[in-house]
């Protein structure tokens, strides 16, 4: 899927793009952890081949065409800052990364660990609630409930689908 990762030919979406590029002001209004970030700032953005502009429009110019093209279908104020803010956990879920908790390959930890705050404050859960979701698997059987350690690898493609999830949902 192409919220998580693309080709070196083919960009991500371009909503992504625009929220990059739009103004530290806009960024701000949507979360002041935007403030200064770029195409770089995304692991799952990247930097662009060529100089991004679609009908002579950058993507700057594009992010303030959305909102107000969205402004006028009713979506604006803080429904408009929900649908960016995300966009914008979508954006931070690539940038998490895992490692070996402990040394021990089969269970995972958050190796990102300035990324994890601001996804947790973002979604408005704790930290420990974030990294519990992230690297143990809940398994429920015959009135028991245990949790399984995730592997590095496994905490990483469980981030990749929730971010592909969030992103699919803002679309329903």
């Amino acid at each position: 899927s192409r919220v998580v990762s693309h080709d070196e030919t083919e960009g991500t979406y371009h909503v992504m793009y625009q929220l990059c590029a739009a103004t530290n002001e806009q960024k701000v209004l949507v979360w002041p952890g935007l403030k200064d970030t770029n195409y770089d700032s995304f692991k799952i953005v990247g930097t662009p081949l060529k100089t991004r502009a679609i009908d002579g429009m950058a993507d700057a110019d594009h992010y303030t065409a959305t909102t107000k093209s969205l402004a006028l279908v009713g979506i604006e104020g803080e429904h408009l800052m929900t649908i960016m803010r995300a966009i914008a956990i979508v954006l931070q879920l690539g940038n998490i990364s895992f490692g070996p908790n402990n040394g021990d390959a089969e269970s995972s930890c958050v190796t990102s660990v300035k990324v994890l705050e601001g996804v947790s404050e973002l979604i408005g859960i704790s930290q420990e609630d974030l990294i519990e979701a992230l690297t143990l698997r809940t398994m429920k059987t015959a009135g028991e409930v245990f949790k399984v350690p995730l592997t590095p690898q496994l905490a990483k493609d469980t981030c990749e689908a929730w971010a592909k999830e969030i992103y699919n949902k803002l679309f329903l």
